[in-house]
């Protein structure tokens, strides 16, 4: 059985906190990966954990070994996020940012939607869901920050361009 501080450490070295989007509507979700070469420890996962495995035949580059993925949105992720959090060392404002985007979800859909009516030939009185605008603005700020906690390299303050 794999404890959840052994996750957190996968998570850590391995594994990837951030977001995607899904739908038409290009809707953001909250998603946790972590890819490896060991294709047997992804399927011990998956029986654990649940999940979405993804195995590519080729490695990344020439003469590397094949890897794959197991991946979690939505609901599957905010279990994982919510138990590893306290041991994770390196991605933890990410994923304290994921479940907050992750948890936006849990608002009402009164909260979340404005219902606004559409004119079809037809069918009078449809009314069609649409993302209020301030929560896809709260959506894509937090997407934005996770992205760039994610990024490679010194992080940058955007807030300030000078340079000591």
């Amino acid at each position: 059985m794999i404890s959840w501080e052994y996750m957190a450490g996968m998570i850590d070295a391995d594994g990837s906190i951030g977001t995607t989007t899904t739908g038409a509507k290009r809707n953001v979700v909250g998603r946790v990966i972590i890819a490896n070469t060991n294709q047997e420890f992804l399927y011990t996962l998956k029986a654990q954990f649940g999940g979405t495995i993804s195995i590519r035949k080729q490695g990344a580059k020439e003469g590397w070994k094949p890897f794959g993925s197991i991946s979690w949105t939505n609901r599957q992720a905010e279990h994982i996020l919510v138990n590893i959090l306290p041991f994770l060392l390196i991605k933890k404002k990410q994923a304290e940012l994921c479940l907050e985007l992750i948890q936006m979800k849990n608002a009402t859909k009164n909260e979340r939607y404005d219902y606004v009516p559409k004119s079809v030939e037809g069918l009078n009185g449809r009314v069609v869901a649409q993302l209020k605008p301030e929560v896809r603005a709260k959506e894509t700020e937090i997407r934005e920050m996770i992205t760039d906690l994610n990024k490679r390299g010194v992080p940058v303050d955007r807030k300030s361009t000078r340079l000591n």
